[in-house]
Order: C-alpha cells, then structure tokens, then sequence
C-alpha cells in the first residue's frame, strides 16, 4: 500500500492530537511549539500517556511538552556524565594494555583476546582493526597527538595504544573490552567495584543511553530490551531493571567511582522535579523517592 497522507498544517497536527484525546489548554502557545518541534517528535514523548490509540484522560499538550524538557534535561546530564565515564574508561584500557603487552602488543590480538572466540574471528577482527587504525590516522592527521607523536619518531609505522586510544569512539573501545579474555575484562572491571559481567553489561547500558541522550531521544520512559546484570547492591533501589532508573544507578555508580567528590546536585534537581511522588519513582523503576537519595549519598 503506497503512502497518501497528505502534510498537515501545524492547526491539523494539533487537532490530530486532540482527536486522540490530548487536552489543549494553551492553542497559540502549543501551535508555537509545533513550529519548533515536529509532530513527531511531540508525539514520541507522548507515547508514555496512551493506552493504544488514545490518550489517558487527563492528557494535555502542556504536560506532554513539560515531559520534553525534563527528558531533555535529564539527557544533558546524563551525557556529560558519560564523557566522564568514556574517558575513564578509555584510560583503564589503554593504561592495561600498555603496561602488560607494551606499546604495540594490542596489534597481536592473540596476546589479549578470549581465546574462546575461533581463530578465524580472530584474525578477522585483528585484520579489521588494523584498517580501521589506518583510517583513524587518515581522518585526524592533523590531530596533536599524531602530530608530535611522528616528529619524535619519524621512522615508526605503528601508534602506541595510547595514542591508539585517543583516536576511537567509546563504542570502538567498548568492541575491545568485549573481545577480551576473562582476566583483562576482570582488571578494568576491578577498578570500578564490579565483576566481568556487570562491567560488560554496564557499559553496554552506558553506549545505549549516550547514544539515545546524542540523537535527541527520550530516555525517561525507556524500556531497557538487554537489562544489564544487576548487583545485589543495586535491588533495594530498584522496583524494575529494565527502566531508566537502573541506568540512573550505573551512570552515578561509575562517576562516584571515577570521581568521590563529584557533586550530582544537578541530577538530584533534575530526578526530583519529574519525581515528586512515589507512584511516580516506581514509574521509572526507583524503589521509592527516598532511595534515589539514599544510592546517591552511598559511598562505592
């Protein structure tokens, strides 16, 4: 069947939304943000307030867009946690690396790698990721690092991994971690308080809402499909896992980890303006409002 609908005015989209069953108290100022933020995306945050192709009652445009900016909010800080989080993480692999296999012992994936995996994977990925470190040198040739890196030694072919590091994307590193035996998985791991398993899970978790956070979708009321590991320390905080307060708990797990003294005033200010009652902590799979406090002033 070919598509036929036809554009709609933004008076259309709004009526679209009222005859779902939307409220709409303010017009002009809810027309005035259709013409900044599209049908679709209004319509993906208000996905969380239907049941099938109807609003709840008590739906209105105003309390859908409130949503938006709280989500929008929350995704701000939430990235600016994670670049903590990649960076540290970044370090760890290459800090490893270097110091057990030397410079360029990271070329050999035979050295590091899960010798679970088949030797044909093995040399297929070792194969893919030396083109990929040629493409890397060829997109920031210009990169500082790279630059001085040559003129202190012309002669070389081969970056050190920690130069190597700088140059991959959280989620390039995060492939590596992945390929890595049990016991390297378990050094990094160690250094955040966690087994192998719920590091691996975690940052999984991690890549996930950072990405979703970078390409302006919601996250609040995410339903999480790969639910991490959870730890046992994490259950009395939790009533669901596979809502966005587990991710919550990973993201301040890792920088109280990262960092001691950092100050999560401005995520508590944003958790408490959306959660201002139970029923709603438990929406988004707190275990109560009282224990976003409580895990947020744990030491690690």
């Amino acid at each position: 069947m070919a598509f036929d609908k036809p554009n709609l005015s933004y008076e259309d989209q709004l009526a679209l939304f009222e005859s779902r069953g939307m409220a709409v108290n303010n017009r002009e100022r809810a027309l005035e943000r259709l013409r900044h933020i599209s049908y679709y995306k209004i319509k993906e945050f208000s996905m969380f307030f239907m049941t099938g192709n109807r609003y709840n009652p008590g739906t209105s445009f105003e309390a859908v867009i409130q949503n938006f900016y709280f989500d929008k909010t929350l995704r701000f800080e939430l990235l600016s946690m994670s670049e903590k989080i990649e960076l540290s993480i970044k370090n760890k692999f290459s800090y490893l690396m270097g110091g057990k296999y030397g410079p360029f012992g990271y070329l050999k994936f035979h050295n590091w790698i899960d010798r679970k995996i088949p030797l044909n994977q093995i040399k297929y990925e070792e194969q893919n990721f030396a083109k990929k470190i040629k493409e890397k040198e060829t997109e920031f040739a210009g990169f500082f690092l790279l630059e001085d890196y040559y003129a202190n030694f012309p002669e070389e072919k081969r970056i050190p991994v920690w130069v190597m590091t700088e140059l991959l994307t959280f989620g390039e590193i995060i492939h590596l971690l992945k390929l890595m035996s049990h016991n390297n998985k378990l050094a990094v791991a160690k250094k955040y308080g966690l087994l192998a398993d719920e590091f691996g899970s975690f940052i999984e978790n991690i890549r996930l809402i950072r990405n979703l956070c970078a390409h302006n979708h919601p996250v609040i009321n995410l339903t999480i499909k790969s639910v991490p590991v959870i730890p046992e320390s994490f259950r009395p905080y939790l009533c669901e896992t596979n809502k966005i307060a587990t991710s919550v708990l990973i993201f301040v797990w890792f920088v109280k980890t990262i960092r001691p003294e950092y100050d999560f005033g401005s995520l508590k200010k944003i958790l408490f303006k959306l959660i201002k009652r139970e029923k709603v902590a438990r929406m988004y799979g707190f275990a109560s409002v009282k224990a976003i406090k409580e895990f947020i002033a744990l030491k690690t």
